[in-house]
């Protein structure tokens, strides 16, 4: 790659169709790493606080002997709400919590709670560090509940350099009970395995360059990958072949995984977003 080169992005604008983010030559983004890169390091709090510890050379310690961050029943499992969240949906999802409680070992699972702390703050509140974990105080594996101006990115993100995070947002309490009510069946084997194949989805347009290297370099080779390095047979659905009702089968389908390669749609700040 060459600084005349260009990056394409992924994303078309529901208003006009046009790139989102329209295509970049590498002297362009270099000028932009130039330009800002050093700003928005200077002015990020977390990078400054990193910076500090590793000034200190503090170790990263990692979890507790003994324990394997890769088993969620020793590593532990928690649960973050929002302070004041809604009632409903604590009782929704009573059900995967209680479900977890009985499968992680004592003393390793928590019910914790967000007040609008940043994440040294909130670590800190429940008696852990940044530098490792423990699972008696804050679990290594951590389900956010809320979206993300309920508890912001700028905290579960941070937090994810330490942590297995995940984030479940819906609109109604209801969404989060059928939520549970599917993960404690999946897990209890009252739902079909699915087929050990994955099949993948990926739009190719002669016009688009962006779709074109999502094809040709992302999804080809990941496909032949998977089936020759772990012997899993996978469905390819591309170029003119991938449409809306092909999609739309292939969600119909059994396949284990379902990967899909296409534009996003974006509003860039238009009313009806």
């Amino acid at each position: 790659m060459t600084l005349d080169d260009h990056l394409f992005f992924n994303g078309r604008s529901a208003v006009d169709g046009e790139p989102v983010v329209p295509p970049l030559r590498m002297d362009g983004y270099a000028e932009l790493i130039r330009r800002f890169g050093r700003k928005l390091i200077e002015d990020d709090d977390d990078i400054t606080r990193l910076r500090a510890h590793l000034e200190r050379r503090e170790s990263q310690l990692g979890g507790p002997v003994g324990i394997a961050p890769e088993d969620p029943t020793q590593a532990g499992w928690g649960v973050v709400f929002a302070k004041g969240e809604a009632p409903d949906v604590r009782d929704a999802l009573s059900p995967l919590i209680a479900h977890r409680e009985r499968q992680v070992r004592h003393g390793h699972f928590h019910v914790l709670e967000y007040d609008g702390e940043d994440w040294v703050t909130w670590l800190n509140k429940y008696g852990a560090g940044t530098g490792s974990w423990n699972p008696k105080r804050v679990p290594f594996y951590l389900l956010i509940v809320g979206d993300p101006e309920t508890i912001p990115f700028s905290f579960s993100q941070p937090l994810s350099r330490g942590y297995c995070i995940g984030r479940l947002s819906f609109p109604t309490a209801r969404e989060y009970g059928i939520y549970a009510e599917n993960v404690i069946a999946c897990e209890e084997g009252q739902v079909p395995r699915r087929a050990r194949r994955v099949d993948f989805f990926a739009t190719r347009h002669d016009f688009d360059e962006a779709t074109q290297l999502s094809a040709d370099y992302l999804v080809g080779p990941l496909a032949e990958a998977i089936e020759e390095e772990y012997e899993v047979p996978t469905t390819v659905i591309g170029g003119q072949k991938a449409s809306r009702n092909a999609l739309v089968q292939l969600l119909g389908q059994d396949a284990a995984i379902l990967f899909t390669a296409t534009h996003g749609l974006g509003f860039r700040g238009h009313p009806h977003q």
